[in-house]
């Protein structure tokens, strides 16, 4: 009777033991990704998730869904700039949709991602603007 518990802890122990390690690994992963989505300018972020034991990456947009802070005639600029490059990519330039994710803020310069389109045709872009003027509005992408 002894020994079976032993071996029950052993078994208990091992299974505890391994998911730990999967999700170590699965974290190291996701560092080693997002250092290079990050050093590509990349609007996605890897995050690892543990299930049973087992390990699997997701791939998510940063940022907060949020309203932009771009003005009104900053707006009309971004959205000219990103039409320009979709035509440029021959795809069709009507952006039905599009949604905003505030990403930070330094001294002035505003960074969002604005994803445009739905579902698998939808198409990420960084965007990053000075709130006091319309000369440095620029657009990363697409992703």
């Amino acid at each position: 009777m002894k020994l079976l518990k032993i071996i029950i802890c052993l078994i208990l122990l091992s299974s505890f033991l391994s998911g730990c390690f999967a999700n170590a690994r699965g974290t190291n992963a996701a560092r080693i990704l997002n250092h290079e989505e990050a050093k590509n300018g990349s609007p996605y972020r890897w995050v690892p998730n543990t299930n049973n034991g087992i390990t699997y990456m997701r791939k998510e947009l940063i940022g907060t869904v949020a309203a932009t802070a771009a003005k009104e005639d900053q707006k009309a600029i971004i959205l000219t700039k990103i039409k320009k490059k979709e035509t440029s990519l021959g795809r069709n330039n009507h952006i039905s949709k599009i949604e905003v994710r505030y990403v930070s803020r330094m001294n002035d310069i505003i960074t969002e991602i604005w994803l445009i389109g739905e579902g698998k045709k939808s198409f990420a872009y960084r965007v990053a603007f000075n709130l006091k003027n319309n000369v440095d509005v620029k657009i990363y992408g697409p992703w």
